[in-house]
């Protein structure tokens, strides 16, 4: 499980994934009241791979292990609110996901190089990206000068270098 855990924003609630009794759980701990459990909830996941708990802290996704394309999305009451697959499962599952910083999309990677975004009022995609493996010719690439960091302490601006040679990656991403 790449990260079991979550705090909320404010600091007030852990959530932790757990296993009882060969079944998937969710397990919610008050922080200020030293980290008394407040609710204990299953898990609709069979694999459980890994929670992302929303920047607003009221929305859980939860996805499955590396063999199933399939998200859920909970509330800390242990609701399944929502539950998203691709329509056409890829064969492996979700490779990463993030929260927009007010919560409201959800970005969805898969190992297709697909990403899906969904809102949170539908919880469906309003937006399907499909990644290329390679960088079109045409293509400018940006590079940061070296060392900037020291040279602006951490605080200026410098211009970004250019490469005018072309860029492109195999297939197999080497």
């Amino acid at each position: 499980m790449a990260s079991g855990y979550a705090f909320r924003a404010d600091g007030r609630y852990f959530v932790l994934a757990e296993r009882h009794k060969s079944k998937e759980t969710l397990g919610v701990y008050d922080v200020l009241d030293s980290y008394k459990l407040i609710r204990h909830f299953p898990l609709p996941t069979v694999s459980l791979s890994s929670l992302s708990l929303s920047p607003t802290g009221d929305h859980l996704a939860v996805w499955e292990g590396p063999f199933e394309y399939k998200l859920y999305i909970l509330n800390l009451a242990g609701s399944t609110i929502a539950t998203f697959s691709p329509d056409r499962d890829p064969g492996f599952g979700i490779r990463c996901v993030a929260w927009h910083p007010n919560g409201m999309f959800l970005a969805v990677g898969g190992w297709d190089d697909k990403i899906h975004v969904l809102d949170n009022l539908s919880w469906s995609p309003i937006v399907t990206f499909q990644l290329s493996s390679r960088v079109p010719n045409s293509a400018k690439v940006w590079r940061e000068p070296s060392k900037w960091l020291e040279a602006t302490e951490g605080r200026g601006f410098l211009s970004c270098d250019v490469i005018y040679h072309t860029v492109a990656t195999s297939p197999e991403g080497h």
